[in-house]
């Protein structure tokens, strides 16, 4: 599928999007869909928008393409490939997401975090049951991989990840988690 058919087929009934050949900017995520990359596919970011029930699978992000995440209150945190909401300050952050088997490769321009959930101030509830498996974090100039702020219901579950690079701070940084 092109960047054109899963426009399309975000916007249809298709529950699972595989990702062909090219370029995909940024992807803003809709709730019950799984995006499986594949090999020559890339993607700047996917914003997670308050989508529930969501799968990230084998899909291959650039630091470099990162872009900014908001909080609920409509504040800029974090440069990262992965979101839970961008200037339209979606009111929940995401539940049931599994992100698998992704690679995180590339220099952040002005630091950044690949995954950030940047729940504060979001009114209807933060993220949770998350599970992020099998990926490869190799990044220049993150400040941690994965970055929680006011996150954290019910499950978060980080397995069998490979953290190649490291970090201005520590991999994982979980503020305010519940």
């Amino acid at each position: 599928m092109d960047a054109a058919g899963l426009q399309s087929a975000l916007a249809k009934n298709i529950s699972s999007i595989v990702l062909g050949n090219g370029e995909f900017g940024t992807i803003v995520a809709k709730s019950g869909k799984t995006i499986i990359g594949t090999e020559n596919a890339k993607v700047d970011a996917v914003n997670l928008n308050g989508a529930d029930n969501v799968t990230l699978k084998n899909i291959t992000f650039d630091a470099a393409k990162a872009i900014k995440g908001y909080d609920g209150k409509g504040n800029a945190k974090q440069n990262a490939n992965i979101i839970t909401g961008g200037e339209d300050k979606p009111n929940n952050g995401t539940d049931n997401l599994i992100i698998e088997g992704c690679t995180f490769t590339g220099t952040f321009a002005n630091g950044g975090v690949t995954i950030a959930f940047t729940d504060q101030g979001r009114g209807s509830g933060q993220s949770g049951n998350i599970t992020i498996k099998d990926c490869t974090f190799s990044t220049k100039g993150a400040y941690c991989h994965i970055y929680t702020y006011y996150s954290g219901k019910e499950k978060f579950i980080i397995e069998n990840n490979n953290f190649v690079s490291t970090t201005l701070d520590k991999p994982i940084y979980l503020g305010r988690y519940q």
